[in-house]
């Protein structure tokens, strides 16, 4: 994987996907980001068993107005990070949606993971809970097939470095079971060819 690796977040307003890729990307967190407005572009590397791989980060806005996402933020797009914030049940609602316009400009034959994230995982505490139920976050999971669910908090740097990690890994060997079956599919394809019944020429013994 000599290219990047082109990774993007998708998800309402407010649930903290700017401070999940500024946390990952400057190690810093600030409570007073503005609002993305259309896309921004990030470029990080990720260490997956001794072996570096560089990605890159999409990051949408999550205005009402965005989200029509362009087919531009898709394209050659490898993974995506669908995000929610844990104390706020209509954002995991809307992660429906997210993923609706996902599904409708990608080419789902190339089985692209998408992965879940609960953010904002210090908000939950004894004296909060006003919390996503656990429940309801795993029926959302298994209903839409998706292979991964993280919780993490950008604010206390917690699953940050290792949401990417598990989402490069998944990316990996994924790209790794489509090339080993290509090649199947080619020593198959040589297989019949050089077969001897593929070699016979067809006689008409047939005298008009």
């Amino acid at each position: 994987m000599a290219n990047k690796i082109k990774i993007g977040l998708l998800g309402d307003m407010g649930v903290g996907k700017t401070c999940i890729v500024q946390r990952f990307c400057f190690h810093k967190y600030n409570d007073l980001y503005e609002s993305t407005i259309g896309i921004e572009v990030f470029n990080q590397e990720v260490v997956v068993d001794n072996q570096s791989y560089p990605i890159q980060i999409w990051d949408t806005a999550g205005q009402e107005r965005f989200r029509s996402v362009s087919r531009v933020f898709f394209n050659d797009i490898k993974g995506i990070f669908i995000v929610f914030s844990l104390d706020n049940m209509e954002s995991l609602n809307h992660c429906k949606d997210w993923l609706d316009d996902f599904y409708s400009l990608v080419d789902q034959s190339k089985n692209i993971p998408v992965v879940l994230v609960g953010n904002k995982l210090d908000l939950i505490t004894d004296e909060n809970n006003v919390r996503v139920p656990e429940d309801i976050i795993k029926k959302f999971v298994s209903n839409n097939d998706i292979p991964l669910y993280i919780e993490t908090s950008s604010k206390k740097d917690i699953n940050i470095d290792s949401a990417f990690q598990e989402m490069v890994s998944i990316i990996i060997k994924r790209n790794l079971h489509i090339s080993e079956k290509k090649n199947e599919i080619v020593e198959i394809t040589q297989e019949q060819e050089n077969s001897p019944r593929s070699n016979q020429q067809t006689t008409n013994d047939c005298s008009c």
